[in-house]
């Protein structure tokens, strides 16, 4: 009895949660109930006209961030710079969870309905460096940047004494760096291309034989991992979609990941167990 409007899977989502609604559950019932019957990728934000001071956001694989804002004011969004000029307090929901948003505060849910307590980030970069500084277009801007990108991400890594670089985010994992049998780099576009000069420094420097592997394949193929692996997750904004089921996978695996990653706080750097951040902006 449903009529679409249009050829887009997502209008399907829509006619879903009212199905739901017309059993009287509510809008944020709804979503939970619809949601559960959803399968791949999205990011969804949902208002119902019966409820308007309430926004209901889910997410799964897709980034969907909150930006707070003092007085009961909120902004959703899959990137941190489409709010940063209004606040630099935001929430990031993990995959599977819905936020439920209101005026008197807001709460976060799993898709089973259990509560969980998450307090604020604060962003610690300025709207000024999420914009193109006078430049045409963010390629031509990157482009100049680059001496001062290479520059923000040795900064206080380089040991002049020692010869080499301290890692604060491999620490923890050191010893199992260091004794690893085989590293599997893995990546998307690029980030990929980054991952081939890697292999030769890492085969050049450490002797650990090293392969370099398109994200999307190695997801896809059942790939054979053993102890003593790691894997390297590669991605500047650390939401590559491929790269994030790739890590999933090698993490299903039992070996250890690793993430090196621009953009602070993003899937890949929670979902790693250890990593390093770029700094480039």
């Amino acid at each position: 009895g449903h009529v679409f409007r249009s050829e887009t899977d997502t209008e399907v989502i829509a006619h879903l949660i009212e199905k739901y609604l017309m059993r009287d559950k509510g809008i944020s019932k709804a979503v939970r109930l619809a949601v559960g019957d959803l399968a791949g990728t999205y990011g969804i934000v949902v208002v119902d006209r019966n409820e308007p001071d309430a926004l209901i956001a889910v997410r799964n694989f897709s980034p969907l961030k909150i930006g707070i804002i003092e007085g009961g004011q909120y902004i959703v969004a899959s990137e941190t710079s489409a709010f940063l000029a209004h606040t630099r307090r935001k929430v990031e929901l993990e995959d599977g969870e819905m936020a439920i948003l209101t005026p008197h505060g807001y709460s976060i849910h799993d898709i089973k309905g259990k509560i969980f307590q998450r307090e604020p980030e604060t962003i610690d970069w300025s709207v000024e460096q999420a914009k193109k500084g006078g430049y045409p277009h963010f390629m031509l801007k990157e482009i100049y940047e680059q001496p001062d990108a290479i520059r923000n991400v040795f900064r206080g890594r380089l040991v002049d004494d020692e010869g080499t670089a301290y890692y604060g985010g491999l620490r923890d994992v050191m010893s199992e760096l260091v004794n690893a049998d085989h590293i599997k780099i893995i990546a998307c576009g690029t980030s990929k291309y980054a991952g081939d000069l890697g292999k030769y420094a890492i085969e050049e420097l450490a002797g650990i034989p090293v392969d370099v592997e398109l994200a999307s394949e190695f997801h896809c193929r059942n790939p054979v991992l053993s102890k003593g692996d790691v894997v390297i997750a590669i991605s500047q904004s650390g939401e590559t979609a491929d790269t994030l089921c790739a890590v999933r996978e090698a993490k299903h695996q039992g070996v250890l990941c690793l993430g090196i990653v621009n953009a602070v706080c993003s899937s890949i750097a929670r979902e790693t167990n250890a990593g390093v951040y770029l700094h480039i902006g």
